[in-house]
């Protein structure tokens, strides 16, 4: 990185700390955001996060030299990026929305990303109020029914905001901010995102999805990391989780893939099995097969007539308690009995196709035989036409007497 560079850095973070008229900070943030995007001021700035970290093992001189240096450097990142933060939530909407902008490039980077929740402890937390703040004056909005806000109110940029929490709630140290088990109400930060949930429209084609929704997924996809967040989520807020399920067949493609994998980690919870289906394991097999076989009873005995189909809450059961059957415990019988039917399927699998690829060369062996057959027939019947007058079996008869 050149020294220049350095030096423009240090001074745009400089002017970041000074005391500006709004219209010249935001020309600041301008100039930020644009630096933002260059992976010189990535690397200029993670540098200048771990600057602190080296050079401790040093002779004393050659360490406060150092120290100078990397004080010079660490200084106006340290400050700047905390200057950043405070203009979120701020009563200029302009700058509240560029900051969280600029914040938005910079935890792209996953090493920058964990310095800044490192150093920033308090990081998740501003955002977080920052988006319940948001919400709040949206409401009061809709209620005075006006569409432009005073100058004094909190500015709406819930769209931006998401996005920069779908960054930093791929670190644990922003999830453990997000969700704790300590807190009273473990989700207690989590619940401005759960009730964004009850805005979501009908409509894939509603600008929801591409401003909100498709962050808010991915939040949510971070946070189930946690297996306590998981656990907690199915005991104390299903209603909220059979609301987000119910918006799968709303969902733009956009949305599809971080809505899966949430739901993929769901799913694969045990715990979930038993809050959808409480059956006893060891009766659960006996009553799905003495099911199945009254629906085929019954469908014997009304073949001729209008065919009952089963009640949807019947279908539902079964195939919940398929579920439970597709993910047993860790080291049951019914796991390693599949594993190994698993391995025989496999193995059946493999020799049927190994037995078709014989068969198959077989084929082919015996097609190039029948053209090379074919070849050769239409290689004599071309003599014959050129020699009609040559009969071989009357030569050969000739040459015998």
């Amino acid at each position: 990185m050149a020294e220049g560079s350095e030096s423009s850095y240090n001074t745009l973070l400089q002017l970041l700390q000074q005391e500006q008229s709004p219209d010249v900070l935001l020309q600041v943030l301008q100039l930020l955001l644009q630096c933002s995007a260059d992976a010189d001021f990535i690397r200029f700035l993670i540098e200048g996060f771990s600057a602190s970290k080296h050079g401790q093992k040093q002779q004393q001189q050659q360490q406060q030299q150092q120290q100078q240096q990397q004080q010079q450097q660490r200084d106006p990142v340290i400050h700047g990026i905390r200057r950043l933060l405070r203009l979120i939530g701020g009563k200029d909407g302009r700058l509240s929305a560029m900051s969280t902008e600029v914040l938005i490039n910079l935890t792209a980077n996953d090493s920058l990303s964990a310095l800044m929740l490192e150093e920033y402890k308090d990081m998740t937390g501003v955002l977080m109020e920052n988006l319940k703040q948001q919400q709040q004056q949206q409401q009061k909005q809709q209620q005075q029914q006006q569409q432009q806000g005073d100058e004094d109110d909190v500015p709406l940029h819930i769209g931006v905001t998401l996005m920069l929490l779908s960054n930093i709630t791929r670190h644990k140290t922003a999830i453990d901010a997000v969700f704790s088990s300590q807190l009273p109400v473990p989700d207690y930060p989590l619940l401005p995102c759960l009730l964004l949930l009850h805005e979501a429209p009908r409509n894939p084609e509603s600008e929801y999805w591409k401003e909100k929704g498709i962050f808010l997924l991915h939040i949510l996809r971070n946070v189930t990391a946690n297996d306590e967040a998981v656990e907690f989520l199915l005991q104390r807020r299903m209603k909220t989780l059979n609301k987000l399920m119910d918006l799968l067949e709303y969902l733009p493609p956009l949305c599809q893939a971080p809505f899966l994998l949430l739901a993929l980690r769901l799913a694969c919870r045990e715990q979930l099995h038993a809050l959808l289906l409480p059956v006893d394991p060891s009766q659960l097999q006996q009553q799905v097969h003495d099911q199945y076989n009254q629906q085929q009873q019954q469908q014997q005995q009304q073949q001729q007539q209008q065919q009952q189909q089963p009640r949807p809450e019947e279908d539902c059961r079964l195939l919940l308690a398929l579920c439970c059957f597709l993910y047993p415990k860790a080291g049951s019988v019914e796991r390693m009995k599949a594993r190994d039917e698993l391995a025989a399927q496999d193995a059946e699998e493999d020799k049927q196709r190994q037995q078709q690829q014989q068969q198959q060369q077989q084929e082919q062996q015996q097609q190039q035989q029948q053209q090379q057959q074919q070849k050769g027939v239409t290689e004599r019947q071309r003599l014959r036409f050129l020699h009609p007058t040559v009969d071989v079996r009357a030569m050969a008869l000739h040459a015998f007497f």
